[in-house]
């Protein structure tokens, strides 16, 4: 197997655990939220929700550059040159959130949860493809048994909505494309650095966003039409979506930084061993032999990655100390032989 990147390589066991969780956390949740935004209030632009977490995720990481918290190129200053530092990344940072949010409108969690099952498979390729990567015999099992789940719990399926399912296809492919790009981009360290490739791709994506909300009647129309923008508890879930937006691209960034992109693909498609169920609660839901079968599959193929993953970090840990072991005694050796140039010369002496 090819040898990981320099980021990869220096992050220890810890950080790249707390990044996956931390994305596997961030992505649960604000899925959850979405779904109430979309199903418990009946707010139909996901167009608009996709705005407010751009926005959001600006004034924080503007906020968090004022105070010298994070550092990334002034944007009043540079903003043209950013750009093609960037290109296509705001494209497909645009077209990954706005597909992923008109899937999660229109079709119930579980299937949601399983139809990105796909995305793991275009990552795979992509990587393999553009960043020579190779993958072992447990990690391909295990994404087969993972499409394997999607496959058989789309059987039967007959609360299936075309476009829906077209939106999670477009879905998993920007997904690939965002990942391998995103990596490629980071692993560039002369250029932005996470911070400002994460302000700059919202900065953006914005006005794409804003752009195809005023060109589109029927988007105006649903915002006109929503009746409930009064409501304190839509506003809070609202608002949820909007701050659990910038925290999903926070830790996507980071754990892309610190793991693979095929690493943060599974994550994001393989962490909702619980999401899933928690899915069956909402009222679109519809029970059916296969969906539940295909779901235990995908899940047994998530935690046969996961472990995968596991033992390959553990083992890379344990080389890296033993590592650092080595070139400690190493030194060590170094500075004994030095010790005896040290020592007061020998005094000779005759007969007088």
């Amino acid at each position: 197997m090819l040898s990981m990147n320099e980021t990869e390589q220096s992050a220890t066991v810890g950080q790249k655990v707390f990044a996956a969780l931390a994305y596997a956390v961030s992505s649960t949740l604000i899925m959850v939220i979405n779904k109430a935004v979309f199903s418990s209030f009946g707010f139909q632009s996901f167009l608009f929700v996709a705005l407010t977490q751009y926005i959001t995720s600006l004034f924080v990481l503007l906020g968090q550059r004022r105070l010298k918290m994070v550092s990334f190129p002034s944007p009043w200053l540079h903003w043209r040159q950013t750009f093609f530092d960037i290109f296509p990344l705001p494209l497909l940072f645009f077209a990954n959130t706005v597909s992923g949010l008109g899937a999660t409108q229109r079709l119930n969690m579980p299937l949601f949860v399983l139809l990105r099952r796909f995305s793991i498979v275009m990552t795979m390729a992509l990587e393999a493809v553009m960043l020579r990567r190779e993958f072992s015999s447990m990690v391909k099992s295990s994404v087969g048994l993972m499409v394997l789940g999607a496959v058989v719990a789309a059987l039967n399926d007959m609360t299936i909505q075309l476009f829906g399912v077209i939106m999670i296809l477009l879905n998993d492919t920007f997904t690939a494309l965002q990942g391998v790009m995103l990596r490629k981009k980071l692993d560039d360290k002369a250029k932005l650095g996470s911070h400002g490739l994460m302000f700059y791709s919202n900065l953006y994506s914005a006005p794409l966003v804003v752009a195809a909300i005023l060109v589109s009647d029927s988007e105006m129309q649903k915002l006109r039409s929503f009746d409930k923008w009064h409501d304190v508890y839509f506003l809070m879930s609202l608002g949820g979506s909007a701050v659990m937006g910038f925290v999903l691209n926070y830790a996507y960034f980071m754990c892309t930084k610190y793991n693979s992109p095929l690493t943060t693909t599974v994550i994001g498609a393989g962490k909702n061993i619980l999401t899933s169920y928690i899915g069956m609660l909402f009222k679109d839901y519809h029970y059916t032999f296969f969906n539940f079968i295909g779901l235990n599959i995908s899940v047994i193929g998530s935690m046969m990655y996961n472990w995968s993953e596991w033992v390959k970090m553990r083992d890379a840990d344990r080389v890296r100390r033993a590592q650092a072991k080595a070139e400690q005694h190493s030194r060590e050796e170094e500075q004994g032989r030095a010790v005896p140039g040290e020592t007061s010369p020998t005094i000779t002496g005759g007969s007088t």
